[in-house]
């Protein structure tokens, strides 16, 4: 139970502000060992490093992650490229190719006149189902230091 409630806050509570948080009803995040981190889609290029960065810190819960390489390596297979839109498809190719119980991606949104925001969310690739998603607002967004603090 302490790891699982460990997971909620890292995946929520990464950044400054208050991050609007959904978890599904009885989502058992503690079930999910394996995540496919998948390469946030994000305006300045820097969606790798925000993965990277968010798998490290699920590495270091004790989560086993997909190297990003073969995540990369599953979407070229699929014919998808990093930053497109993924749906349902995509997402059950990708965890049938990575073998991955979850799949966690996010959004990245850092324009100068509006909102600087992070998305992340973590599906189940076992129905497709949400079982997380948070929505924060961060100073740092699209930068390097950005990538850490929303990990």
């Amino acid at each position: 139970m302490r790891k699982a409630l460990t997971l909620f806050f890292l995946l929520s509570a990464a950044c400054a502000g208050r991050p609007d948080i959904h978890v599904a009803e009885n989502a058992d995040l503690q079930g999910y060992k394996r995540f496919a981190v998948v390469p946030y889609s994000e305006e300045e290029g820097l969606g790798r490093e925000y993965a990277e960065a968010m798998g490290k810190a699920l590495y270091a819960l004790g989560r086993d992650i997909v190297p990003l390489e073969h995540v990369t390596a599953a979407f070229n297979e699929i014919g998808i490229k990093e930053g497109d839109e993924l749906g349902l498809y995509n997402m059950l190719e990708i965890q049938k190719l990575t073998r991955a119980d979850a799949v966690l991606f996010g959004s990245v949104h850092c324009s100068a006149m509006g909102k600087k925001q992070t998305t992340v969310l973590l599906l189940s690739t076992r129905g497709g189902d949400p079982l997380f998603r948070s929505e924060f607002r961060h100073e740092n967004c699209g930068t390097r230091e950005g990538a850490v603090s929303a990990a």
